[in-house]
């Protein structure tokens, strides 16, 4: 499968993916532009991400994990911090790779942008937290001609200047428009997402019952960390979109064909239990809701 392919196929899912969310937004009313941009930057990071680590099985199991959570995500409160986490995870660790201007740019604007989606300034701390998490990782799984000092210092010179720079924009937006960097992106979350919670199981499941290598260190690291740590700081059901990246190694070719299949089930199921949710929520918003939510 051609990478054209690979997108052609997430922006299907994504799609009707959507249309979950937006059943789950006219039920908690959460802003809808805010809705829109945080479920897109979820579903790009992660397909990107996806296809970065896994190739197209992979890549496309997670998404499809994470898109048939949406209803969890909007009705939970999660989407906003879920596109920051990921946005900033996603950025740092491509730019510690190899860190280039172009890099330290990415970072800057992932900051930016991951602090209007997280809702709130206090949560740029905790990203701040994870962007150096990241950096450590990388200097700890280095290959073995690489030498761990030199990437460790070139990492954190790249991490400096980007929140640097995120960190002076965002002052001077804020001296121009006093609140406009920070929006409120968490404000408008609705209830806790109780009756959804099932949506979070197959992805919990299967990041269970991952293989784990060595090759997938710094990756499978930086999701497990954003897992870990977002439960602290934010929504709970924040951390879908990284059991899903994570989910995402069941689909390894390596692996018995029987397993494979037996995910692909999982995700269909996963699928069945996002649209029947979305029926339920359908048949019991009230046109005053979706009024609310508009």
């Amino acid at each position: 499968m051609t990478d054209r392919n690979v997108y052609l196929w997430g922006a299907g899912l994504s799609a009707v993916g959507l249309a979950l969310l937006l059943a789950a937004r006219a039920a908690a009313g959460e802003p809808l532009a805010l809705a829109l941009v945080a479920y897109a930057v979820v579903q790009a990071v992660v397909l990107r991400w996806g296809l970065l680590v896994y190739g197209a099985p992979g890549a496309l199991g997670a998404l499809a994990l994470s898109a048939f959570a949406g209803p969890l995500l909007a009705a939970g409160g999660g989407l906003g911090a879920a596109a920051a986490w990921l946005l900033v995870g996603y950025a740092t660790s491509r730019c510690l790779l190899d860190p280039t201007l172009q890099g330290t740019l990415a970072i800057a604007a992932a900051v930016l942008l991951a602090g209007w989606l997280a809702g709130a300034a206090a949560s740029v701390p905790a990203l701040g937290v994870y962007a150096l998490l990241l950096a450590l990782v990388r200097a700890w799984t280095v290959a073995r001609w690489e030498p761990r000092g030199r990437v460790l210092q070139a990492s954190l010179v790249a991490l400096v200047a980007g929140w640097g720079m995120a960190l002076a924009a965002g002052w001077l937006i804020g001296r121009v428009a006093p609140g406009a960097l920070w929006l409120a992106a968490a404000k408008g979350a609705g209830p806790p997402g109780s009756a959804c919670w099932p949506l979070a199981l197959v992805p919990l499941l299967l990041t269970a019952a991952r293989p784990w290598r060595a090759e997938r260190r710094a990756s499978d690291l930086a999701w497990l960390i954003g897992l870990l740590a977002i439960g602290g700081v934010a929504p709970v059901a924040a951390v879908v979109p990284f059991a899903a990246l994570l989910a995402g190694a069941g689909w390894d070719a390596a692996r018995p064909p029987w397993l494979r299949r037996a995910a692909s089930a999982l995700v269909v199921l996963h699928v069945a239990g996002g649209a029947a949710w979305a029926l339920v929520a359908r048949a019991e918003v009230s046109p005053a809701a979706v009024e609310r939510a508009v």
